[in-house]
Formats: C-alpha cells, sequence, structure tokens
C-alpha cells in the first residue's frame, strides 16, 4: 500500500502506545488487590500440579472455592508454571500478564505496519493504550491476558494474509485459535469471529478450502469445554432490548469513560463517525472493484466484528455466560471495534475531498480526547476501580481491636469475604446475617457456613463489623465526580441485633464494587 510521506515520524512515536500501555496497566498491578475472580485462580495455582490436572480432568476438590472456568485449563497451567518457578506472589503473576499481552500487542502493531502504515499502526496503539477496558482486561489473575494476547497474534496472521505466522500461516492460526479455545468459551468466540475473515482472506477458492479444513481440526479441541459449559451452571435468560443497550454499551466503553459523560460523547460519537468513514470508503471501493475488496483491512475487521457481536447475542444465553451479565471477558470487541476506527486512515480509502478529510481528524481528534479522559478518570480514581473491596474493609478494620467479628449482610457476600481470607488467611471470626436480619451463620473456612446461630452468639466479641457489598455502575461515580452528597446507607436492619451493642455512622467505600460498613460497638456498664 502506499506510504504516508510522514512514516519516519511515525515510526519513531510507535513506542509512546507501548509506554502509556505499560505506566497504566503496571500502576494497577502494583496496587490492585486480588478479587473473587483472582483468589479462584490463585487458589488453583497454589494446588500441585497432579490435583490440579486432575481438577481440570474432572475430579471433585470439595475445597477449591472459589473454584475458577475449569473450561480455562490453558492460563491455569501457564500460571501454575509461572507460581511455581518464577515468582509466587499474585503482583508476578500479574506483571507476567502483562508482558504476555504486551507481547501479543506488539505482534498485532508490527501486522498494521506490514499490511498498512505506521500511521495506521501508531492510531491503533494509542487507542488501544488510552482503553480502559483494554487495560482491565490485562491486569487480572485469569484468563483475560492470555484471549488479548493470543486474539491479536491471529488478528495479526489475518491482517497480513499469511504474511505473519512463520513459514506455515495455517498451521499457526490452527494452533493459536485451538489455544484460545482453551482460554475459556470467551476465547472461543474470539477465534470464531475470525474464522469468517479468515476464509475471506484465502487467495483462491482452493485456499479457502484448506482453510475450512484446518478450521475443522480445531473442533475436537474446543469440544469438551464446550460441552463442560453448556451442561454446567445455572441457564441465563434472553436479554431485553434495554439490556441489549445497557450491554452494547459495557462493551464498548469502561465505567471510568462513562462517569465523564462529555469524554464518553467525544470517545464514542469519534469513534462511530471513524467506523461510518471507513465502511463509507470501503462501499466506494467495492462498487469499483468488486469481490477483489474482500481482504480489505476494512472489510476483515468489519466481518470480523459483525460475526463477533453475532455470536455473543446468541450465544450468552446458550452458553450460560458470565461475560453475558459481565462483558469484561468480551474486551476482544473492543480492539476490533478500535481497530476498525483505526484502519479508516488506511490510503487511498478516503476520497481526496478536504471535507471527508476533516471529518476524519475531527473524529480521531474526539475518539483521542474522550479516551484520555477515560483514562485519566480511571488513574486518578483508581481505588473505584480497584478488583475488591478489601481496601474498605481494611479502614473498617483499623478502627476495632482483635476481639472483634465480621458480619456480611449481603447475598453478595463472597466478593468480601474471598478476597479478605486472602489477604488474611487467620482471620476466622466471620459471620453470615440472615436475610431477615435475626440469626448468623460462622463462614469456615473456604466459604462453608454452619447452621444458623441467635445473634446472642455474638456477644463475646467487643466489636462487630457489619459489611455489604454492592456492584455499583458509572451513574453512582459520576454523582461523585459531580460533588453530590452520597450518604452510606446501614449496610443491614439492626432490630435483631440486642440493645448492649451501640451502632456508629456507616461508612462507605465507594468504587465498582461498593462497599459499606457500620461498626457495633459494646455499650458501657453503669
Amino acid at each position: 500500500m502506499e506510504r504516508h510521506p510522514l512514516e519516519g515520524l511515525f515510526r519513531a512515536l510507535l513506542l509512546l502506545p507501548f509506554l502509556i500501555f505499560a505506566a497504566s496497566a503496571l500502576r494497577f498491578a502494583w496496587q490492585d488487590l486480588p478479587g473473587l475472580g483472582d483468589v479462584a485462580q490463585l487458589r488453583a495455582v497454589n494446588m500441585p500440579f497432579a490435583r490440579l490436572a486432575g481438577w481440570i480432568a474432572g475430579n471433585a476438590e470439595p475445597l477449591l472455592l472459589p473454584a475458577p472456568a475449569r473450561t480455562a485449563p490453558l492460563p491455569l497451567l501457564v500460571d501454575w508454571l509461572i507460581w511455581h518457578f518464577v515468582a509466587a506472589s499474585p503482583r508476578a503473576l500479574r506483571v507476567a500478564h502483562i508482558l504476555i499481552a504486551m507481547i501479543g500487542l506488539a505482534v498485532l502493531i508490527r501486522a498494521l505496519s506490514l499490511r498498512i502504515d505506521r500511521r495506521v499502526a501508531l492510531i491503533a496503539g494509542l487507542l488501544i493504550a488510552l482503553s480502559p477496558r483494554v487495560v482491565a482486561a490485562v491486569i487480572g489473575i485469569g484468563p483475560n491476558p492470555f484471549i488479548f494476547a493470543l486474539f491479536c497474534c491471529l488478528l495479526a496472521i489475518v491482517l497480513t494474509r499469511g504474511k505473519m505466522g512463520g513459514p506455515v500461516p495455517l498451521l499457526m492460526f490452527t494452533a493459536i485459535a485451538a489455544a484460545l479455545g482453551l482460554c475459556g468459551i470467551a476465547g472461543m468466540l474470539a477465534a470464531a469471529s475470525l474464522f469468517l475473515p479468515f476464509l475471506l482472506s484465502a487467495a483462491n477458492r482452493a485456499d479457502a478450502w484448506r482453510r475450512l479444513g484446518a478450521l475443522a481440526l480445531i473442533l475436537p479441541v474446543w469440544l469438551p469445554p464446550l460441552v463442560e459449559q453448556i451442561l454446567d451452571g445455572t441457564r441465563t435468560e434472553a436479554m431485553t432490548p434495554q439490556g441489549l443497550v445497557v450491554l452494547t454499551s459495557k462493551l464498548m466503553a469502561h465505567n471510568a469513560d462513562l462517569v465523564l459523560m462529555p469524554g464518553a460523547a467525544l470517545m464514542l460519537g469519534g469513534t462511530a463517525l471513524l467506523i461510518l468513514i471507513g465502511l463509507r470508503g470501503l462501499m466506494r471501493r467495492r462498487r469499483r472493484n468488486g469481490g477483489a475488496e474482500n481482504d480489505h483491512p476494512v472489510a476483515l475487521l468489519f466481518a470480523a466484528a459483525a460475526t463477533g457481536a453475532v455470536l455473543v447475542l446468541l450465544g450468552g444465553p446458550l452458553l450460560r455466560l458470565y461475560p453475558w451479565l459481565d462483558p469484561s471477558a468480551q474486551n476482544w470487541l473492543v480492539l476490533l471495534t478500535i481497530l476498525l476506527a483505526a484502519v479508516c486512515f488506511t490510503p487511498r480509502l478516503v476520497p481526496t475531498a478536504p471535507t471527508i478529510r476533516r471529518a476524519r481528524s475531527i473524529a480521531l481528534v474526539m475518539a483521542l480526547c474522550g479516551s484520555a479522559i477515560g483514562t485519566l478518570i480511571y488513574h486518578y480514581h483508581a481505588n473505584w476501580f480497584a478488583s475488591g473491596p478489601e481496601r474498605g474493609l481494611r479502614q473498617a478494620l483499623a478502627q476495632t481491636g482483635s476481639n472483634r467479628a465480621l458480619i456480611y449482610a449481603s447475598y453478595d457476600w463472597g466478593r468480601v469475604y474471598f478476597g479478605h481470607a486472602w489477604a488474611a488467611p487467620d482471620d476466622n471470626e466471620q459471620w453470615l446475617l440472615s436475610l431477615d436480619g435475626k440469626s448468623a451463620q460462622r463462614v469456615l473456612p473456604g466459604g462453608r457456613l454452619l447452621d444458623p446461630q441467635p445473634l446472642a452468639s455474638l456477644d463475646g466479641y467487643d466489636a462487630l463489623i457489619i459489611a455489604r457489598v454492592e456492584r455499583r455502575g458509572w451513574r453512582d461515580l459520576g454523582a461523585l465526580v459531580a460533588g453530590d452528597i452520597v450518604g452510606a446507607v446501614p449496610p443491614a436492619p439492626l432490630r435483631g441485633f440486642p440493645t448492649a451493642w451501640r451502632p456508629e455512622p456507616p461508612q462507605a467505600a465507594p468504587g465498582e464494587v461498593w462497599l459499606t460498613t457500620q461498626i457495633l460497638k459494646k455499650r458501657s456498664a453503669f
């Protein structure tokens, strides 16, 4: 393709996205505490290898609570190796995951430079590095960093039409796609979204048949985890139209992007305008060149994004995906959207009319400014977007002595308990309050519960910390940014507690995982 006259400048600037991406991810890797999904992965990699392999194969491990996804064995095995042979710490795992993700990103940027030019590679790199949705995926302890890296490598093979992928790119594509399927159902959907573009980029019909045969080899590898996912778990109902709108907004934007609506409007509006301009240019080329444009980067990425959206929308209820309720694992769709916006700058795609080119430049500035605003919110209020509520719980624990008990008061209590159990494994004074607030169950290690007991059983403690955790969205966080006073509501009704307990004012630790605590102390005896 035609090269841009400022190619040398763009080449010098290509390091900038990697610096931004690394700094953004490492900041969270260094300060983030393990959340519920992180603890599940950590407990699994702490097991002896034989027990872990047996559990992946189907053996029961009743003490593995919470349990990670059995349908994602590849990340578990790689993390086990890192944990036992490199460094046994959550921070080391996060740093290793960031390095893996950056290798994938480097492969993708190289592919864009090779197939198109360095200007498109730079734009794509900046939009990726400034996306909190992408950064949030790669700092987790779980399958998401592996999905991101492998998906980038698959995209590189598709976009370069096999010029990347080693001496046998078809074999490499098949192997990487199979590996993606071993990273969970979200990995399967990511790889499957590229099957149609992979066929479209075939050189001829014979090549297309060879590729189709290679794709058929992937299915036996995917079948066991796919069957496991379909047969296991609780069925998820289909989405309402309103739910689809919410899901789409969450797929395209992180809560940090949506906190300031002007920034979200700039980011979403600029991205949408870039995509529309790119599709308009593709339609012009197709009218002139016909099917010869099937392997144009815009055509390939649009086919991948459309296929991926259909797979997520149709596969959610069928496969009972957790990402159907929480779309963080479907960040590969965000990556496709970003790339689809960036390739709008492919040479000779857009007509030379100054109005169209000016609109394209304005749209890029909008997208970059909106993304930068979201990134600033993401870092300025980093505690809001940490994976768990452990910081807020530690603040409450610091206000009591050693003779105290934690009382959980929400159905989602595991989000607090398992993170705290990992951070403080010797803290066994934990209870679960009943829904009516009249009894409590002692929580044993691993999250097992004893029979309900009356609240008088808590009289031996000097203080009680009642904790309630909720998932909150961008509206609540936006209210905090706007300076609106968000009062802390008591985490549970206190009617069932004896009058000997004196409640202190409730305290809120705001964030995506919103923790409310209230301390009860014994009244002084006269």
